[in-house]
Parts: C-alpha cells; sequence; structure tokens
C-alpha cells in the first residue's frame, strides 16, 4: 500500500513539475544568465559524449566555441550499460576523434568510472546537451537529475521510426528546455505522446544530414582500388532466440552466413561489419558466445583480407559504399540519404508503432527474411542492379530535403542565442 501511494504522490508532484515548475525555472534560469552576460560573464555549455557513433554535436559545438560569449567543454561520458571493455574503447575512440579535430575535452577515468573532475562542482553548466534522452544510460553523477539548474538539451542521435510513448515521453523529455527534433512529423507524435505537449520541441533537421548533403567524402574502405564492390553489414545489438514471438535482430543465425559471403566473394566483395555499439557487450553475456568467441569473431572482421571492423563514425563509410545490409531502426531512414541499395532484414513484420517516414522508408528496401533473400541481394549488387533506386530518389525528395537549410548545427545555436536574447 504505502509505495502505491507514493507512486500517486510521485506522479502529482512529477505532473505539476512538468507543467508548471519547470517552465517557469527554465525562464528564471535564462533571466539569470541574460543578467550574467550583460556584465561580461561567460555562458557555460557542456556536451556529454557517449560514443562516437552517436556523437551529433559536432556543427554546434563549433559554433559555440567560436562565439566568445560561451566557455564550451565537451565530456566523455560512455553508457554505464556497456561492458568495461566496451566502455573502454568507445572513450579511446572518442578521444582520438576528439584530438584530430582540435577539440579539448574532459576525460574518463577509468579507474573509478567517472569523469576526471566533478561537472556540477568543478563547472557548473549553464547548458547541457545530453547524447540520449533515457536515465538509465549515464553514470549517476552525469545524470540529468543532478543538473535541474542547468538548461537541459537533446538531440536524438537517430531518425525515429517508432510513434512509441518510450520514445517521446520520458522523464527527461518532459523537462528538458529544448529538444531539436528533425522533421514536422517528430513534432507530430511529440504533441501527442508527450505529457507535456511537445511544447519544448524544434525543428532544427537532422544533424548528420548536413553531412550527407555536403559534396565529397574520405574513403574509409581497406580495398582503395575500387575494383571491388563494397557492402556494409550492420547489426542490432537486441538477440532473440528462435520461438521467441517477436525477431528484433537476426544476428545469430546471420553470423555464419556472413562469414561464408565474405569468404566465397573475396576477389570480388569488400564487407564492413558495421556492429551496433552494444552487441558485443549483449554477446559476452550470451551463454552460446560469451568473451573469447565475441572477440575473435570481431577480430575475424577486422583481420580478413576482404573485411573490415567499422565501430565508429559511419557517414564517409555509408557515403563511400555500394549497399548495405542492416536489421537496425536508426538506419533505416539515415542510409536512404546515400541512395545506395539496402537490405532490412526481418523474419516477421513488426510495424504496430512504426512512423509514417518509417514505414515509407521500408517501402524503398529490399527484405530479407531468410538466407536465400540475402544471398540473392548479394550477387544483385554484384552484378550492379537496383530496381529500387526510383522509389528510393522519391522518398529523399519527400521526406529528406531540408525545410530550413542543411546546416542543422547553425539551425541549434540560432535557435538557443534567439531564446536567450543574446
Amino acid at each position: 500500500m504505502m509505495a502505491w501511494i507514493k507512486s500517486i504522490i510521485y506522479k502529482a508532484i512529477y505532473r505539476f513539475a512538468v507543467v508548471f515548475y519547470i517552465p517557469l525555472h527554465n525562464q528564471f534560469l535564462i533571466a539569470k544568465l541574460r543578467s550574467r552576460a550583460k556584465k561580461g560573464n561567460k555562458i557555460k555549455i557542456c556536451f556529454f559524449a557517449m560514443n562516437l557513433a552517436m556523437w551529433r554535436y559536432q556543427s554546434v559545438y563549433e559554433r559555440f566555441k567560436n562565439d566568445e560569449r560561451f566557455d564550451v567543454y565537451v565530456v566523455l561520458s560512455p553508457s554505464c550499460l556497456w561492458d568495461e571493455v566496451e566502455q573502454k574503447r568507445c572513450v579511446q575512440e572518442l578521444r582520438d576523434f576528439f584530438q584530430s579535430m582540435g577539440v579539448s575535452y574532459i576525460d574518463w577515468d577509468d579507474s573509478r568510472c567517472n569523469s576526471v573532475i566533478d561537472i556540477r562542482e568543478d563547472i557548473k553548466p549553464d547548458i547541457i546537451f545530453y547524447p540520449q534522452q533515457y536515465k538509465s544510460v549515464h553514470v549517476s553523477s552525469h545524470c540529468y537529475r543532478n543538473f535541474l539548474n542547468s538548461l537541459l538539451c537533446f538531440c536524438p542521435y537517430a531518425l525515429s521510426t517508432t510513434e512509441s510513448s518510450w520514445y517521446y515521453d520520458t522523464e527527461f523529455q518532459n523537462i528538458a528546455w529544448k529538444l531539436f527534433y528533425a522533421n514536422d512529423l517528430d513534432l507530430k507524435i511529440a504533441r501527442n505522446e508527450a505529457y507535456n505537449k511537445g511544447r519544448n520541441v524544434v525543428v532544427t533537421g537532422y544533424p548528420n544530414m548536413t553531412e550527407y548533403l555536403s559534396p565529397g567524402h574520405k574513403d574509409v574502405w581497406k580495398d582503395k582500388s575500387h575494383g571491388v564492390k563494397r557492402l556494409i553489414w550492420a547489426p542490432h545489438y537486441s538477440i532473440f532466440e528462435e520461438g521467441d514471438e517477436v525477431y528484433m535482430s537476426n544476428f545469430l543465425w546471420m553470423a555464419d552466413l556472413m562469414v561464408d559471403i565474405a569468404k566465397q566473394y573475396q576477389g570480388s566483395l569488400q564487407i564492413a561489419f558495421k556492429p551496433h555499439p552494444k552487441l558485443r557487450t549483449k554477446l559476452y553475456q550470451h551463454p552460446d558466445w560469451g568473451k573469447e568467441k565475441a572477440d575473435e569473431y570481431y577480430r575475424f572482421w577486422a583481420q580478413m583480407p576482404n573485411t573490415q571492423l567499422e565501430t565508429g563514425s559511419f557517414i564517409d563509410l555509408f557515403k563511400s559504399s555500394d549497399a548495405m545490409v542492416h536489421d537496425s531502426s536508426s538506419f533505416q531512414i539515415e542510409y536512404l540519404y546515400v541512395n545506395k541499395p539496402v537490405m532490412f532484414v526481418m523474419q516477421q513484420k513488426t510495424e504496430n508503432d512504426a512512423t509514417e517516414i518509417s514505414r515509407r522508408a521500408i517501402e524503398c528496401h529490399y527484405i530479407g527474411q531468410n538466407v536465400e533473400d540475402i544471398k540473392n541481394f548479394v550477387a544483385m549488387v554484384l552484378k550492379g542492379e537496383d530496381t529500387m533506386r526510383e522509389k528510393r530518389e522519391q522518398f529523399f525528395q519527400q521526406y529528406l530535403l531540408p525545410e530550413n537549410g542543411p546546416d542543422v548545427g547553425l539551425n541549434m545555436y540560432n535557435e538557443i542565442i534567439k531564446s536567450l536574447k543574446l
């Protein structure tokens, strides 16, 4: 009974805070920042960086870094849900990337699984950009609940493919100051699903769009002769066994198949293994895999002459590829920016909560339901055939062309400057 009463009290307080307190508190914080700025004091902005593949704030970071009214900090913050090995790998990739970009960052201390300094006490950030909206993914000291006296911002790292409340109606999303969403469809869903009716949503476009629409790219493939076709395999991390009600991932039955395909076409096909960052951790925990087998599998993809392991940024990989096979919802729409043949692997349809844009995106995919479908798709790619090109081009024109300019970082920067009345 006590737990039931506590739940009712918490919900009442939460709803009051979302509707009344948080908006007023944010206005108070904004007024305080404007007052400080007028006196010549800098506004402190903090970006939490969880994983290189999920980093979406480079462009907006650069805008604020070049504005002398702001002090800007990047904080390494790997997900606490990942295995220690995966955490260290993600942190090192972030270090390498930021060093290559000339970006100063606050490092991660492996020994205590936290930042090398206390972010709340030593920086006291005024504005914070988070990489994900879920409370459970952040170490406790980086959780947004510790920063309720900061203006909280968020831009999704992927284009949404679901209308579910778990994607739009988290506690963080309801109390955040600014949610930077990709399109009007996201805004419409937020108005329906979020408790605050999406009052804090601003449509600025999808951050990666800027790079996809920019000419040129870096060739990141092992074989740079262009004499072979380049295929990406991007499996999701969720693993469901045979007999489960819904198949959300297909890695277990595809693992050996993709190895066989790589060996079969050594002279004509280069395959990039692009697993979800959480897949290795899931395999470590799987009774039929474990750490040794999983690490050996990853090593295979890194070392074979016509394969490569890709765990970081992927825009150049996408732009220089010829095709992709995946079952990742975050890539359903994203890969369509490059207009290359793409197969979505699903053994049964699960579109109950799919958005309109997701359903249209899947219609632009070749569908893989079994081994033969995948083999036929690979054979088609090797022949250079593609019957879906026109449909993908129509999708691009209807859903992916930006409405307010392709520089999403500039759109986000301008929105904050306008809201702060600076």
